[in-house]
Order: C-alpha cells, then sequence, then structure tokens
C-alpha cells in the first residue's frame, strides 16, 4: 500500500495502532504538521526521529524541506502531548 502522508485521512481507523515511528521523515515533508496529527490519530503513541539540530547534515540535504531547531522540537513536545522526538 502506498499512501501521500502529507493528505489525510491516511487510511487507518483512530488508535489502530499502538505505536507510528517515523524516523528521519518529517523534514522531507511540506506539510508536516498534517502527517504529524495524523500519526497521532491513528496511533495510541508516536515515536519521531529528527537531524540534531545542532549537525550541518540536517541543514544542507537539498531533499530537506524543513529544518527543525531546538524550538521547533519543544512545540511538537507541547502541541502533540503522545510524541516522543528524538534528534
Amino acid at each position: 500500500m502506498t499512501v501521500n502522508l502529507e493528505e489525510a485521512p491516511l487510511p487507518f481507523t483512530e488508535k489502530q495502532f499502538d505505536v507510528a515511528f517515523a524516523s528521519h521523515v518529517l523534514e522531507h515533508l511540506k506539510n508536516w504538521e498534517q502527517a504529524l496529527s495524523e500519526w497521532t490519530r491513528i496511533a495510541n503513541h508516536t515515536v519521531v526521529v529528527l537531524p540534531n539540530p545542532l549537525s550541518i547534515g540536517g541543514w544542507v540535504y537539498s531533499e530537506h524541506k524543513q529544518h527543525f531547531g531546538f524550538g521547533d522540537i519543544d512545540y511538537i513536545r507541547n502541541w502533540w502531548s503522545n510524541v516522543a522526538v528524538f534528534a
């Protein structure tokens, strides 16, 4: 199955999964908030791994549409209570 992570809704029911895990995905999406909202809708817990804001690699890759700083990571942690963010 192929889905577009930036379009809602994803073809899953609410809380169908215990965990949604996304490693180095959000920085590749223009509409990352939509994707994160859908992951939290379909899973009880969401784990997100982002490039470390201090790593130059996260800033120079042309395929990265987003660059997450420490403030962005705090925003995610505060806005989505069931999301664990690692960078």
